[in-house]
């Protein structure tokens, strides 16, 4: 299980489960959004870390810049950027 800063997704295999109500395997189109965003995310996160900030602000920034990155890592694996085949299709 993974707890991401916008969302909480459980992991099952290779399908996904939401708190945002979303059950399947994502489409690439859904994929490709969730990592421009996280992408985001982490370089904004990046620029704020880079400013004067309490201790406080930098540790919450610091969890939040690592839970964006496990959710990049999470959604660059390999099974789940690749197209279903014809028999999975068909089961």
């Amino acid at each position: 299980m993974v707890k991401l800063a916008l969302d909480v997704v459980f992991e099952t295999s290779d399908v996904l489960t939401s708190s945002s109500g979303f059950v399947g395997v994502p489409t690439l189109e859904e994929t490709f959004a969730l990592l421009r965003t996280y992408y985001k995310n982490v370089q904004r996160y990046r620029e704020l870390l880079a400013t004067g900030l309490t201790d406080f602000e930098r540790e919450y920034l610091g969890v939040r810049l690592r839970e964006a990155q496990q959710a990049i890592e999470m959604l660059s694996h390999p099974t789940l950027l690749e197209a279903p085949n014809a028999e999975a299709c068909a089961a």
